[in-house]
């Protein structure tokens, strides 16, 4: 997850002896796993399978030799079962705010970037002060910010913002050309982090510089 504030929050989970997973709890993670199957569809002929089981993002996706393969019909947590995994008592946390602005590009090329993922109805497409603003209906965009910033040309740059209610913590990653160039977090972990975007050095002045709305990141919360 190069663009969370906490480190990878991967576990290792054994099923009936057939398979291993490689499981997240937190919510937002969908698509952190990639990665992770990538490489392992790579040293195996067998099926990779990642498993997204936020009821409102459920989808089953399959690597073979390194290659991701189409989407697969069915239940992910059905089939994590059948895989032999005890699925039970996994209360999600309270999910992040999470919202991606891009600079540089006009509201189409930034749908003709997504392609049809733009069409999903909980996606927002939408223009904001500094560019383009994506977000999501349920508070968690997902990818669709790193993935906007990998097809955009390197001219464009893109700001993803993403906000932890009840712990403080604060994140924003600069990307260009789908590289990222640096990244400013509250609280600090690194000592090459930026010191502030846009001039602004709090959770709330960023987001008012980058144009977004202070509900998209929860700050109207009580």
């Amino acid at each position: 997850m190069p663009y969370a504030v906490e480190g990878p929050p991967w576990k290792v989970i054994e099923g009936n002896g057939r398979y291993t997973a490689v499981v997240s709890d937190t919510p937002g993670s969908e698509g952190a796993d990639r990665p992770i199957a990538e490489l392992a569809a790579g040293e195996t002929e067998k099926p990779v399978y990642a498993l997204w089981l936020d009821p409102e993002r459920e989808q089953i996706f399959v690597w073979q030799r390194g290659l991701a393969g189409a989407m697969q019909p069915g239940a992910p947590l059905e089939l994590a079962r059948q895989l032999g995994f005890d699925t039970a008592g996994r209360e999600p946390d309270r999910p992040p705010f999470d919202v991606a602005v891009v600079e540089g590009a006009t509201l189409e090329e930034v749908r003709q970037a997504l392609g049809d993922t733009a069409l999903e109805p909980w996606l927002r497409i939408e223009p904001c002060a500094e560019g383009v603003l994506l977000s999501s209906e349920d508070g968690t965009l997902g990818t669709q910010g790193w993935d906007a910033a990998e097809a955009l040309p390197q001219r464009t740059t893109t700001y993803l913002v993403q906000r932890w209610p009840g712990t403080g913590a604060f994140s924003v990653v600069v990307l260009r050309g789908g590289v990222e160039v640096g990244r400013f977090r509250v609280p600090e972990i690194e000592d090459d982090a930026l010191l502030g975007i846009k001039g602004a050095q709090t959770p709330e002045g960023i987001a008012a510089a980058l144009g977004i709305p202070p509900q998209l990141l929860g700050f109207n919360d009580k």
